[in-house]
């Protein structure tokens, strides 16, 4: 990253967390979906569906396996400290996330900050968990 200047930037954390999310989601979203019924697909070529409206109707019968696999994904970017500090720099003002933020603060004994910002995490993911789960529950109307 060092010799395309990206090294200690938000692009090169961008890159990082995706490269670290990118195999989780689609090991978890070809799981979901290969675990459709084939009937779907030849009932949808049958009653004369392209490729593009088959895809469709396969990821909506996939739909929660996808919809979990995002949650997954989610949890496990907004718990990551390793890249943001590798390729970050924790950067105050730049590149300094919560969870490298929550780090320092232990490193330096302050920790009811550490704890605080460890608290305000965990409910931003409980409420992001909560936005989610609901969307999941209304896309089976």
């Amino acid at each position: 990253m060092g010799s395309m200047g990206l090294l200690y930037t938000t692009k090169a954390m961008i890159i990082g967390q995706v490269i670290l999310i990118l195999p989780v989601i689609a090991t978890l979203t070809i799981s979901a979906v290969s675990r459709i019924d084939e009937r779907y697909r030849k009932t949808a070529l049958t009653l004369g569906a392209n490729a593009f409206e088959t895809a469709f109707v396969i990821v909506r019968e996939a739909r929660f396996g996808i919809i979990a696999s995002i949650i997954v994904a989610f949890g496990r970017v907004i718990a990551e400290v390793g890249i943001a500090m590798m390729l970050g720099g924790n950067a105050r003002g730049f590149t300094r996330t919560m969870t490298t933020a929550m780090a320092l603060e232990f490193d330096k004994g302050e920790f009811t900050m550490s704890v605080a910002l460890g608290v305000v995490l965990l409910l931003i993911s409980f409420g992001v968990n909560l936005v989610f789960n609901y969307f999941q529950g209304k896309t089976g109307d």
